[in-house]
């Protein structure tokens, strides 16, 4: 008996830490199974602005592979997979999709309740909003974490073969595809999208053109767009056009109004795709898109930054009741070379460039504002939408170069009493132009001045429990605005009222059931 005893034991437990790496090797696909079936698929709704010169790409022919290529592919694949199966029945090679139906043994009762539990903790609301997220994070993480210190037979850890797995498993299809629009304001030639091509030609554009309406603006090939010029502007807002800034890079905002998907990311046409550390040019689109789909934190500060980042999570002593997160509204992308400084700071510093890559998120704590910049910034359109107003800027204006800063103000306000999140930090864009400092000045000295009373504004802007809405939080800031900024300049009472302007035309482009989005409980 004291022989076989602990030969049991360790054959018990062989077989537990085989049936582990098992799980560990397959929850990857075994959850994208779940989750794909029971993810709905989302149409597109239809614009109800007629698109202008649409070009609507096609990439059949863009992989260069024939159909006797394929043919052979298939049947080689094909050939091992059976070897392989017939060899290792519970070895899953990266390439091959195992479904639910081949693995009859797993199940959620088999999943030990600590994992259960620490699921229902850190994902059960991020999973309701998104079935993306979630069970599959959750339970690959846990069992990479029991199992790492198991080796594979080719002498890697369980955690190695889950991340070489997660390399082979990248989607096809861009993440978001039908459910995202690039706004991008200009007064040229979009040339510049040749660089971005790989990472934007599969997305929806929406191009707002400044300036003179009668000139032609040319757009490469290849890329699915609308177009509004001025002209264009007027004729779909009428008398309400007046609120959208003309001969400004404000002029965007009216882009956000038009779209109709659940999400927006706009950038300037004199940013260029950037390269990290490594050489690598970076997808700025897709690591926005993983800053919107993931949880936010304002409500306590995580010494490890972004806890949802691979590589990361909540520190100890993070309370538990508050890793769930919130819905993230807002993702405010950085830059490279040329940094986004003031008219005083770009006259003594005219040689500066940023060099510093830093490989961080962040969650703007809540009570903390931040000077928005909206060259390389996403937000989720359903959420903050109605509050993405850049303001009055430009012709006929004293005041420019705040239009996205004035927006930032205001959505982190509003974002704060709602419950909502804005991360800040990735991904990086290469900024290629410095503007004129002398002519920033002369946009910028009111400015200089007046945002010394703007900030402790709205500092100390408290809106009522009666604003469970976007639309009725921005109304109640108008009246602030028109109330207490009104006294330092008559430009911001015209402000007030356009804002005021800008929510009845948002209204009306996008309909109550489609455009208010309530908040049940205003967090404050």
């Amino acid at each position: 008996m004291s022989t076989s005893c602990p030969l049991r034991v360790c054959h018990t437990l062989l077989r537990l830490c085989g049936h582990v790496c098992a799980m560990c090797a397959m929850s990857s696909h075994f959850f994208e199974d779940i989750t794909s079936a029971t993810q709905p698929h989302i149409q597109p709704k239809p614009h109800k602005i007629q698109q202008i010169s649409p070009h609507v790409h096609s990439s059949q022919n863009a992989s260069g592979i024939n159909a006797a290529d394929r043919a052979r592919n298939k049947e080689h694949v094909e050939m091992e997979r059976k070897q392989n199966t017939e060899r290792h029945p519970w070895t899953r090679p990266s390439n091959y999709h195992f479904g639910v139906a081949m693995m009859p043994s797993l199940n959620e009762a088999s999943i030990p309740a600590a994992i259960l539990l620490h699921f229902d903790l850190s994902t059960r609301k991020r999973e309701k909003e998104d079935p993306r997220f979630g069970l599959h994070l959750s339970i690959r993480y846990l069992f990479c974490s029991f199992c790492s210190p198991l080796r594979s037979r080719s002498g890697e850890s369980a955690a190695e073969m889950a991340a070489k797995e997660a390399a082979a498993s990248v989607p096809s299809t861009p993440l978001l595809k039908d459910e995202l629009d690039i706004v991008i304001p200009t007064i040229r030639n979009l040339d510049f999208l040749e660089m971005w091509r790989p990472f934007f030609q599969p997305y929806h554009l929406i191009i707002v053109q400044d300036g003179d309406p009668s000139k032609t603006i040319k757009v490469p090939e290849g890329f699915d767009y609308e177009l509004y010029n001025r002209n264009d502007i007027n004729r779909i807002l009428g008398p309400k056009a007046n609120c959208i800034s003309f001969k400004d890079s404000a002029c965007r905002c009216f882009g956000y109004m038009v779209s109709k998907k659940k999400y927006i990311y706009t950038i300037d046409d004199d940013c260029f795709v950037a390269k990290d550390p490594s050489g690598k040019d970076i997808n700025a689109l897709e690591q926005h898109i993983k800053n919107i789909l993931s949880p936010s934190t304002p409500f306590f500060f995580n010494t490890l930054y972004d806890p949802y980042r691979e590589g990361a999570d909540f520190v100890r002593g993070y309370p538990f009741s508050l890793r769930e997160g919130v819905p993230t509204a807002v993702s405010h992308g950085l830059w490279l070379n040329i940094p986004d400084y003031d008219a005083p700071t770009q006259l003594v510093k005219p040689r500066e460039r940023n060099s510093r890559y830093v490989d961080a998120v962040l969650t703007i704590p809540k009570g903390t504002l931040f000077p928005m910049c909206g060259m390389n910034l996403a937000f989720d359109r359903q959420l903050i939408g109605p509050a993405m107003y850049f303001g009055l800027m430009g012709d006929g204006q004293p005041i420019g170069r705040y239009d996205d800063m004035w927006a930032g103000w205001c959505i982190k306000v509003i974002c704060d009493h709602l419950g909502l999140g804005v991360k800040t930090g990735l991904p990086y864009i290469w900024h290629s132009k410095a503007s004129n400092p002398f002519v920033n000045l002369k946009k910028e000295y009111k400015g200089i001045f007046w945002q010394e009373e703007l900030i402790p504004f709205f500092q100390s802007a408290v809106l009522s429990k009666d604003c469970t809405t976007v639309q009725k939080c921005y109304i109640e800031l108008s009246k602030q605005v028109k109330e207490k900024l009104g006294k330092i300049d008559p430009y911001f009472t015209k402000l007030a009222d356009a804002m005021v302007t800008w929510i009845e035309a948002w209204d009306e482009l996008n309909p109550a059931g489609e455009a208010a989005v309530a908040n049940s409980t205003a967090k404050k």
